[in-house]
């Protein structure tokens, strides 16, 4: 078989109850998102747009859309710069099976889900302002800390910044 054979018997074996939409380029696919798609399989080679400025134009297009990067590189910088664009989560084809894709999907699902659920959620985001509330800073940044935890080679930061007074402007 060839390799588009080959991965679409991945697609097919990740699970009986989802449909895919295929798009061969990034027009083709950003045109798709105005269907009723729950995540994005990203080729990173894509013929007409290679690189991860994709991910930038698809966050851009549908911002809380998972998007998984699919790659024939093991370059760890590779996925580092993925993940910083936006990219969901950076998997190589060579390790790809049906368990790991429909894992990988289905939580990248539920993240986003839950993501969503935390923006209608009052203790999260202010309701006057809509602005994220220091509870959604501290759970956000629990999640960090635990991804830095599991991927101890990549890098790990929080830039803390206190103003004097503001309380007096803030209300």
């Amino acid at each position: 078989t060839n390799g588009k054979d080959a991965f679409e018997h991945v697609l097919q074996a990740s699970s009986s109850d989802c449909e895919w939409t295929v798009a061969t380029t990034i027009e083709e696919g950003l045109a798709k998102l105005n269907q009723s798609i729950e995540a994005v399989l990203l080729e990173s080679s894509i013929p007409d747009s290679p690189g991860f400025q994709n991910i930038v134009r698809i966050k851009n297009y549908a911002p809380q859309m998972p998007v998984i990067i699919l790659s024939s590189s093991r370059d760890d910088q590779m996925a580092q710069e993925a993940i910083r664009k936006g990219a969901e989560d950076f998997l190589q084809k060579t390790d790809l099976d049906g368990k790991i894709l429909s894992f990988v999907l289905r939580n990248a699902m539920l993240r986003a889900r839950a993501l969503q659920d935390m923006k209608h959620d009052s203790h999260f985001y202010d309701p006057l302002t809509g602005l994220p509330t220091r509870s959604l800073f501290m759970n956000l940044l629990e999640q960090s800390f635990r991804r830095f935890l599991r991927h101890a080679n990549q890098s790990f930061g929080v830039l803390y910044l206190d103003l004097d007074r503001f309380k007096v402007v803030n209300d």
